[in-house]
């Protein structure tokens, strides 16, 4: 994808395609934790929730919270081993971001883990990020009517 004037859908496609294509990623889903429906969701599960950006006159500053979500073993024994894949995922998501598709991608280098989230006692982590879309800011860009 080029990056120019790249759309929020498109930027939401672009995650969809990271995901499907990641061996460690089973799912995807597009809105905010508290809105998952587990029964339908397969696990580790990545959850981009849109946060709000900003619109420059040359860019545009699309921000996004990367979630990745796995079910903990009863007993937590796999608590940190989730923990530590999920640092790994959402860096191969923001390298992939850069180098595969050519977004200006800006992370924050603080990611939050947390634990037995979710009904079914989920563990991982997130980290905030954000991408800047130059825009041509030219009135070439503003849709007519005929």
């Amino acid at each position: 994808m080029n990056g120019n004037n790249a759309t929020l859908n498109e930027i939401l496609a672009t995650f969809t395609a990271i995901s499907q294509h990641h061996a460690q990623i089973n799912d995807i889903f597009i809105g905010t934790p508290d809105q998952i429906d587990q029964s339908t969701r397969q696990f580790p599960l990545v959850v981009v929730d849109v946060m709000p950006g900003r619109m420059f006159q040359f860019i545009e500053e699309w921000k996004f919270r990367i979630y990745i979500f796995d079910l903990e073993k009863e007993d937590n024994s796999n608590r940190y081993e989730i923990q530590s894949d999920a640092r790994q995922i959402l860096r191969d998501i923001v390298l992939a971001l850069i180098y595969i598709y050519s977004l200006d991608a800006k992370w924050e280098a603080l990611t939050t883990v947390f634990e037995e989230q979710l009904d079914s006692f989920c563990s991982g982590m997130y980290m905030d990020l954000a991408i800047n879309v130059p825009n041509s800011n030219g009135v070439c860009d503003f849709p007519t009517k005929n």
